[in-house]
């Protein structure tokens, strides 16, 4: 986190980045799903309504290894990153209202590749080689409450701020000529800007110990506040002794900003006594409406995510398991026939807990543990492929806090 490396993907050269879903480790092992989960034990900042629900502090830190292999234009290329995930406390106020706050992951940059092509002359074609490179992301503190208004009515939000860095770096090098020069772009941008969610829930309770949660999850459109400096130039040499000829523009913490685009999640969750839940989520995106580091402008989004966790005897261990299936904001085009090639994503997930009760019944430990299987994009010429195995470890800690302890 704090703009550390956390990907390698070519995809997160599009507006900021690869964008995390739901990083929490119950709600990666159920598919991401978020909108509709609810419980006593554990913190959703996905839906601020939830944290009334909290009857116990909840504390929670996890990490996660990402593990990529990427395919295209009959290259290959596999890679791993390891990193800190997120930290979160969750904290029952009263029997109407919880709070939460914590520290997570909202996008990833990072990508280094080259694309070979050739500059058409009158005579001839003049090979080089377009270097990308982009590093950093965004994070966001976030503070939110969440408060029972009726018996089934539930309310809440998220007080956030993002922060965070991304540089990036192209460079053109003609690898066959002296005849022409070399150009180079470096950016950096700087962002920091408060961010605004909200989240309702309606709890139903039916016949035969069944419960159904309706969720729902709204963000408005909201901007983030940035400092952009760019510099692009002309040079000669190889990028090792490169000399710079002349420079072609110079920007220095000029005032802009990132529209980052309204989202609607609605989600039901349907559960039997503590012990089994299922629930499916449907999300919309506007990424259209996003004017930061685009191409040909972007597409707007519908993600569908399903997610199940039954509970052992005695609230033991759990299993988990989700399915996700959506769409990507970006579309490529064929460079044979001028067709559009259409980018989706899909990805399966599970995991188990393994509980840890303390001899006082005041701790809850729980070890979560998950994997997520996925792909997205297609091995199709002008596209690419990205298949990934994500490893998750993370630690769960609920605590009776202010219980005054009896002696004999």
């Amino acid at each position: 986190m704090w703009s550390q490396s956390t990907t390698i993907s070519p995809f997160s050269r599009i507006n900021i980045g690869d964008v995390d879903g739901a990083v929490f480790s119950r709600n990666v092992s159920m598919g991401r799903l978020a909108y509709g989960l609810s419980g006593p034990l554990n913190v959703n900042p996905y839906n601020p309504a939830t944290y009334s629900e909290l009857v116990w502090t909840n504390f929670e830190a996890a990490a996660m290894s990402k593990n990529y292999w990427l395919t295209g234009q009959n290259q290959s290329q596999s890679a791993n990153k390891t990193l800190f995930n997120h930290l979160a406390l969750g904290i029952p106020i009263a029997e109407w209202c919880g709070a939460s706050f914590g520290l997570m992951p909202v996008s990833q940059v990072g990508y280094d590749y080259i694309v070979s092509s050739a500059l058409k002359t009158d005579s001839t074609n003049v090979p080089f080689e377009n270097s990308f490179f982009g590093s950093g992301g965004l994070n966001k503190v976030y503070i939110g409450s969440g408060f029972n208004l009726a018996k089934k009515y539930f309310f809440g939000f998220n007080f956030s701020y993002y922060f965070g860095d991304m540089q990036y770096e192209e460079v053109i090098v003609f690898t066959e000529s002296n005849n022409y020069l070399n150009t180079g772009a470096l950016k950096r941008v700087d962002a920091g800007d408060i961010y605004l969610d909200f989240g309702f829930m309606y709890k139903l309770k039916l016949q035969k110990k069944w419960n159904v949660n309706l969720g729902l999850v709204f963000v408005p459109t909201q901007g983030i506040r940035t400092k952009q400096s760019e510099f692009n130039f002309t040079y000669s040499g190889d990028q090792g002794t490169a000399r710079v000829i002349d420079t072609v523009s110079f920007e220095e913490n000029a005032s802009n900003s990132i529209i980052l685009p309204p989202k609607l999640g609605l989600g039901v969750l349907l559960s039997r006594s503590e012990k089994f839940s299922f629930g499916v989520d449907l999300e919309y995106v506007k990424w259209s409406v996003s004017n930061y580091n685009t191409i040909n402008g972007l597409n707007d989004v519908l993600t569908i995510r399903t997610g199940a966790e039954y509970t052992g005897k005695d609230n033991g261990y759990k299993l988990r398991m989700g399915l996700r299936y959506g769409q990507l904001p970006i579309s490529l085009t064929n460079p044979n026939d001028k067709s559009e090639i259409k980018l989706d994503e899909v990805a399966l997930s599970f995991g188990v807990v393994v509980p840890i009760r303390s001899k006082d019944k005041l701790t809850l430990t729980e070890m979560n543990f998950g994997a997520e299987i996925g792909k997205r994009g297609k091995n199709v010429t002008g596209a690419l492929l990205e298949q990934y195995i994500n490893v998750h470890v993370g630690l769960t800690l609920n605590n009776k806090w202010f219980i005054k302890r009896k002696y004999d």
